[in-house]
């Protein structure tokens, strides 16, 4: 029974994900391959402006804002999983490539338009249900083989509130002592280790972990936490992979089966 509850509550909240229908006002702009490859485009054009030493500092400003509120919309609205997660890492990476950049680029042509970004929900509100997600990780570098996905979900009738946290681990396939810390402004901390909820192990050998949680807890905490940091254990080393929670309550006004108390 409890291995049934573990799968039903994970299938609930991924489901809401991939069936959700935005409204008419949200779905302003089709996601359909050209789409994406548009956006990809715009993303090489910027990393081609990085790597000509010739293009002065200044010149970047205006081509970062308009990136920066590209991806700020596809992060929060694009339902293709591979997508988003990819978005999310050039962004890290990008931040990055900027903040070394030799020529002295001005960070306020691309900190507050790039930072927040690869931190957003994806936000679906459909007809009857709701759902959130977000993906991060420790760096870049690893995005696709150590990352956590936390998944929220809500129904109409607040009949399937799910809170599902996924941990992947492909590198070595090991997570232990998994806990979620909650941190908040004024040094008071929470933990949630893994061993005291209902877990989902049945992946573990792949590197997989779920870990369920109660929605309306998990939905007060993101309310007021400032980070939140995913720590497990490996065979050789400790992964601490935090998220930055600053758009968490703007964006959960658009889910109201989610936040409804």
């Amino acid at each position: 029974m409890r291995r049934t509850l573990v799968l039903f509550f994970a299938a609930v909240s991924l489901l809401a994900c991939k069936s959700q229908t935005l409204s008419k006002d949200e779905l302003k702009v089709e996601f359909t391959d050209a789409r994406r490859n548009a956006i990809a485009d715009q993303c090489d054009s910027v990393v081609a402006m990085l790597a000509d030493s010739t293009i002065p500092a200044e010149e970047f400003c205006a081509p970062l804002k308009r990136l920066g509120d590209t991806l700020r919309y596809v992060i929060s609205n694009d339902l293709l999983l591979e997508t988003n997660h990819e978005m999310r890492a050039f962004v890290r990476h990008l931040a990055y490539e900027l903040f070394c950049d030799k020529r002295g680029i001005d960070p306020d042509c691309f900190f507050w338009a790039l930072s927040e970004v690869p931190y957003l929900w994806l936000v679906s509100h459909g007809d009857s249900n709701d759902c959130m997600y977000t993906t991060f990780f420790r760096s870049s570098g690893e995005a696709f083989e150590r990352f956590a996905t936390f998944v929220l979900g809500g129904d109409v009738n607040g009949r399937l509130p799910a809170a599902v946290l996924t941990v992947t681990n492909y590198i070595d396939t090991v997570i232990d002592n998994l806990e979620i810390e909650f941190q908040y402004a004024d040094n008071h901390i929470e933990t949630i280790k893994a061993e005291d909820v209902v877990t989902d192990t049945s992946d573990a050998d792949s590197g997989i972990v779920r870990v369920i949680l109660d929605s309306d807890d998990i939905v007060a905490k993101l309310k007021k936490c400032g980070v939140v940091c995913v720590r497990y254990n490996t065979n050789s080393e400790v992964v601490d992979m935090r998220y930055i929670n600053d758009k968490f309550e703007e964006q959960l006004a658009r889910c109201p089966f989610i936040a409804q108390e």
